[in-house]
């Protein structure tokens, strides 16, 4: 393409142009709250693993919070179960991001949707290793989990995940208003009810599903700022591929 042509060729927006200035230095106050929220999350599961009572407390809450098992909502929490385990998570991401990167032609977009996700899922498991929380005691005898009884339990895998998917969305969605406005509502409807199907399982404390949802968000918050204002604008003059040639900052 001659240098003429490439002047008729319109230059597209940048769809994440609205987050790298949310993150960027006006966002400085959300990295540092973000930063906090990562320490706040770990102090605590450090502090209610080691306390019998606190545990007790919950179990109680816990206790309240799970009615009578029904064939309906037993079946829904079940596949909730099933399908935000760990490789078919992994896959989900995996196909959003490359259905998008398909439609969109636009690698960077993609990348940064499968990163925000798997970076805010993931640490999660960073912090059950350092936390090593035991599962709630109230366990029914109704279905069988031993694999995951035998795992740890603060915070939430399955909860960081819906929550680090539904912030992947948002991420695509955030160039749209009014997408923006019906996906939003959406996504926290979402991350709801697989915490309440986490605890409805009798898997996970309160703040088990609490803490994995604010985890994933500010680490969701932290990777972005990174992202978007330090490694993609590196990453995108390094390699042209990232972008389509008539995409302009």
């Amino acid at each position: 393409m001659s240098d003429a042509q490439r002047r008729t060729v319109p230059a597209r927006p940048d769809p994440l142009r609205p987050l790298r200035r949310l993150s960027g230095g006006a966002g400085m106050p959300l990295v540092v709250a973000s930063i906090a929220g990562i320490a706040v999350v770990v102090w605590f599961g450090i502090a209610v693993a080691t306390s019998s009572e606190w545990s007790r407390a919950e179990s109680r809450v816990l206790g309240a919070l799970i009615p009578q098992h029904r064939p309906v909502p037993d079946a829904v929490a079940l596949a909730i179960d099933a399908v935000f385990d760990p490789a078919p998570a992994l896959a989900i991401t995996i196909a959003v991001a490359t259905a998008v990167a398909a439609a969109t032609r636009d690698i960077a977009r993609a990348a940064t949707f499968a990163l925000t996700v798997l970076v805010s899922w993931r640490t999660g498991e960073l912090v059950k290793l350092l936390v090593q929380r035991a599962r709630p005691d109230v366990l029914d005898n109704w279905h069988s989990h031993a694999d995951l009884v035998s795992s740890t339990a603060y915070p939430s895998g399955h909860v960081g995940f819906a929550t680090a998917l539904s912030i992947g969305i948002l991420v695509l969605a955030r160039d749209h208003r009014r997408r923006s406005t019906i996906v939003s509502p959406a996504c926290v409807l979402f991350v709801a009810v697989v915490a309440y199907s986490r605890m409805y399982l009798g898997l996970h404390y309160p703040t088990d599903v609490l803490a994995g949802a604010v985890l994933a968000m500010c680490v969701a918050g932290v990777f972005l700022a990174w992202w978007l204002n330090r490694a993609l604008p590196v990453l995108t003059m390094a390699a042209g591929w990232l972008r389509p040639p008539s995409w302009r900052p």
